[in-house]
């Protein structure tokens, strides 16, 4: 088993990596939650990034998306995408009528994914 700084600093690289995938680059400035939920990471790290950066959940990227709408449009498998979409959701409900850039808001994305048949969010 791993001791608790042995977890941070797993997860201090997750971060790295993370942003290093999404963004192209690494910068302080850049949100790590966008990064996870865009790349459809599983779960248990969204998790420790909501619990760590729980700011971010209401926070837009440069494209206007929030985590939930990134999260809706990932890669990631059903299950995972559902867990990641009520974590986000738990954490700020109001994130959920907030339309991006595009005036989509996260019910439109998921509909348009298939998503909220299968009762993501």
């Amino acid at each position: 088993a791993l001791t608790q700084n042995q977890r941070r600093k797993m997860f201090s690289i997750i971060c790295i990596l993370a942003k290093a995938a999404y963004y192209g680059r690494i910068q302080d400035d850049d949100h790590v939650l966008h990064a996870i939920a865009a790349l459809g990471l599983p779960w248990q790290i969204a998790k420790i990034a909501i619990e760590q950066f729980q700011d971010q959940v209401s926070k837009v990227n440069s494209e206007g998306n929030y985590p939930l709408h990134l999260a809706l449009l990932s890669p990631s498998w059903f299950e995972n995408k559902s867990t990641l979409s009520k974590m986000i959701l738990d954490a700020d409900r109001k994130v959920a009528r907030i339309a991006n850039h595009n005036g989509h808001t996260a019910l439109m994305l998921a509909a348009a994914v298939g998503a909220a048949k299968n009762k993501v969010i």
